[in-house]
């Protein structure tokens, strides 16, 4: 109050000019507010009672703040040493380091206060290790208290430890240096929640980091990922056209409420787009304003440790605060990611969403790879909201590229003859394409690979140092224990079902390989340069972890041993989630391979999951082996088409016990085509599409409704259907014998299309003739709207 007074008397008396006079304003509201600030502080500080739970986090948060702190080591427990934070702090002078063990302590300190003495002790004398590796002596002790300390204790510890620089810092300094350094931690955010939000962004934020493919020059560079809604895209009675809807980002998605799953293709970046909306959600400013806590777990452990239960994963992680009136965003990464089938999945998701539907305190997120989702959605029982996360542009991988390679003289050239080039026609327009054709470029600009395995490859080496032998930084038979090495890891990690295994336990694949042969290469130097040095790898140094930095590596990895070994068998399990990606590498990785490709086309699947993981996936293949000649292509594409019609068929005719029993007949049929053309809408398939027909019209093994069916797949499935021959061939010849559902969806196709020709016109004129009968509007509201296990056996 004082000295508010004694500005107003300096603004009443003093003859000052008018800019004089506003500055001195300003200034009293900022020191007025400064002072509220203060005793507002002041208070939450001394109302503070748990050491470790309330004191420990706010000063872990307030010495990173602090501007001359280098470093923070938090001690608590048996590795403490007397000293519950060690902080390193550069002189001023010097520039040298300084070591600060600090003593905290949350009740009032007084000189019979025998166990601040001790640490203090303990503290001065013992020696301690220093971001795990260098071995120190503290300079200077602070000790922190939040209920102050006597003059008593203050004066007796001065004269035990003269020979020792110590601090005491009070509550009133403790609270100077929070409203200054960290004034938002205070404001309406209690202190378990800012520990939650601190501890989880760092952990988080360090995960990111070890998994995220980021190199020099690219820190700059932000990936804006937008998500494409997507509907259940049935053909319904009354529509007229599907609706085109706008790409949203992530924050719309949660805003919305409810459960949302986003899926997402190989190294689309689903995990760093949960991960990254995590940490911008644990800001203290961004929670203040929203209340909504983010709860992130991947789906492996969520079902190691948490037994599938959002209950018991986010008192776990939270301790639900007490009851504070908060939202949660769990968000669930990779339900893919699992050894479990899709029919024990089925059973736990139904489960999950079941209790998020019935808590409207949470908003969940999953993820998934694109692989089995539409048969995984089709038998749910709740509803969720699908999106997908849309392709980066063109102007995005080139930004991505410009970013990375922008030291290459020759960069114009590059990026010009990458357009032209098959890859950049090929190649998924997803982040870790993109990030790893920038390395693979920024590393050596003379060549351009032809396709996304071929992309892993040269890309790999790099990692484990092929072309340093060029550079005669390495030796050959390095490179070639690197990679044995890696495919043994992989080969582990894929067959275990794991994320991570101890430091320890991943050297002894390196002393395991090395021991056995006479290659003159240390153990030890080798795990450090592939480990710590490729982009392949992560050690986690504080917990003492080492993993992959992308699951994509695992299975790259895990196929090029396969075939080393010659341990790859094609059976219908190539098609599941977890064996996709491997059964693509390693197709990729044989380039031309007929026999392969055949054996993939005529496996036969044991059960109905079996036949639409075929159909959903054997595209991916068809892609991977595009080396191989073109009519076995063909061939496949035909074979694969074939299996629908005769599928489709059999669903309708006596699907009572089928997994799509409860969809009709015109669901079942909207469902079959997207989903075909989901898998076999490529550029690369087109020709194949074109003369499967003339294939499948030649097949004397099909009846006539089965033709029908897989012709009618097959035009559905073509990118970029020509307007005049939109079901020409199918028309021409079948136009008496379509079945009804067929003429229904060739009309659904024309209006989406915006494409009409004579060949659909008559169609639509007949369709038009037959419905205008009663019993036909009751047959035509059938095929829409009765399920098909509703329906008397054809």
């Amino acid at each position: 109050m004082w000295f508010e007074l004694h500005y107003a008397l300096i603004i009443n008396t003093t003859p000052i000019n008018y800019i004089a006079k506003q500055v001195i304003l300003l200034f009293v509201v900022i020191n007025r507010t400064r002072i509220v600030q203060f005793e507002r502080t002041l208070k939450r500080v001394k109302a503070v009672k748990d050491e470790v739970k309330e004191l420990h986090p706010l000063l872990n948060e307030l010495f990173r703040s602090l501007p001359t702190i280098k470093h923070v080591e938090y001690k608590q427990g048996n590795r403490e040493a007397g000293a519950d934070f060690v902080v390193v702090k550069q002189d001023p002078v010097w520039k040298q380091d300084e070591y600060v063990g600090v003593v905290v302590k949350s009740g009032k300190i007084t000189q019979n206060s025998h166990d601040v003495t001790a640490q203090i002790d303990q503290c001065a004398t013992m020696k301690r290790t220093i971001n795990g590796k260098k071995e120190i002596l503290v300079n200077e002790i602070w000790v922190v208290t939040s209920l102050g300390i006597t003059q008593n204790a203050q004066d007796y510890f001065s004269q035990k430890y003269t020979n020792h620089k110590v601090k005491f810092i009070g509550p009133e300094e403790l609270s100077n240096m929070v409203v200054d350094y960290l004034p938002e931690y205070f404001e309406g955010i209690s202190i378990p929640i800012n520990h939650y939000l601190q501890k989880t962004k760092e952990s988080i934020e360090r995960l990111q980091a070890s998994t995220k493919l980021w190199f020099q020059g690219m820190n700059g560079l932000n990936i804006n990922q937008e998500l494409i809604f997507r509907d259940n895209r049935k053909y319904s009675k009354n529509n007229t056209k599907v609706i085109r809807h706008k790409n949203v980002n992530i924050d719309a998605l949660i805003n919305k409420g409810g459960v949302s799953l986003i899926e997402g293709s190989i190294g689309s970046g689903k995990s760093s787009l949960l991960r990254s909306t995590a940490i911008r959600y644990l800001d203290p400013i961004k929670f203040e304003n929203e209340r909504r806590l983010p709860v992130y777990v991947q789906f492996k452990d969520f079902g190691e440790e948490h037994n599938f239960s959002l209950e018991s994963l986010i008192h776990l992680e939270t301790n639900d605060f007490n009851g504070e009136d908060i939202k949660y965003i769990v968000m669930i990464d990779g339900i893919d990611e699992t050894h479990h089938n899709i029919d024990e999945r089925l059973e736990v998701l139904e489960k999950i969403i079941y209790e998020a539907e019935s808590n409207d305190r949470i908003k969940l997120i999953m993820t998934s790879r694109i692989s089995e989702k539409d048969t995984l959605l089709s038998r749910l029982k709740s509803h969720v909201r699908t999106y997908q996360i849309a392709p980066l542009s063109m102007k995005q991988v080139i930004n991505i590229i410009n970013t990375a390679c922008s030291q290459l003289n020759t960069k114009n050239r590059i990026i010009e003859d990458l357009k032209k080039s098959n890859l950049f026609k090929a190649l998924p327009k997803t982040p870790i394409a993109a990030i790893l054709l920038a390395k693979l470029l920024n590393e050596n600009n003379k060549e351009i690979p032809s396709n996304l395995t071929e992309l892993y490859s040269k890309y790999t080496e790099i990692a484990l140092g092929r072309w340093d032998i060029d550079k005669e930084l390495t030796k050959e038979k390095e490179f070639d224990a690197a990679e044995a090495i890696t495919k043994n890891l992989a080969k582990y990690f894929f067959d275990n079902d794991l994320l991570v295994i101890s430091k320890i336990e991943a050297k002894q694949f390196f002393y395991g390989y090395l021991d056995k042969r006479k290659m003159g290469l240390n153990a030890d130097e080798l795990f450090d340069k592939i480990a710590n040095r490729s982009e392949i790898f992560y050690v986690d140094e504080t917990k003492n972890t080492f993993g992959f930095r992308h699951r994509t590596f695992i299975e790259f990895f895990y196929a090029k041993n396969a075939i080393t070994t010659d341990d790859f068998k094609i059976n219908p399990t190539c098609f599941e989630a977890q064996w996709l990606a491997v059964s693509f590498f390693w197709v990729g990785l044989q380039r031309d391979c007929p026999s392969a490709i055949r054996n993939f086309a005529l496996t036969k699947p044991s059960d109905e999951r079996g036949e639409i993981l075929k159909l959903i996936n054997m595209g991916n293949v068809l892609l991977a082996g595009y080396s191989t000649e073109y009519d076995v292509i063909t061939q496949a594409i035909a074979q694969t088409f074939s299996d629908a019609g005769k599928y489709f068929k059999e669903i309708t005719n006596t699907g009572s016990t089928s997994v799509f029993s409860n969809f009709s007949e015109m669901q079942l049929l909207s469902l079959f085509r997207h989903l075909l053309a989901d898998s076999y809408g490529y550029d690369f398939f087109a020709d194949a599409i074109e003369e499967a027909m003339l294939l499948i019209d030649d097949d004397g093994s099909l009846s006539v409704e089965e033709r029908i069916y897989a012709l009618f797949f097959l035009e559905t499935s073509l990118t970029n259907p020509s307007g005049d021959d939109l079901f020409k061939h199918l028309i021409e010849k079948y136009s008496k014998k379509l079945p009804m559902c067929v003429a229904l969806g060739i009309t659904h196709e024309s209006r989406n299309k915006d494409m009409k020709n004579k060949y659909i016109s008559k169609v639509m004129r007949n369709v038009k003739k037959i419905t205008e009968t009663r019993e036909m509007q009751q047959h035509i509201n059938i095929l829409y709207e009765k399920p098909i296990k509703h329906l008397s056996v054809k």
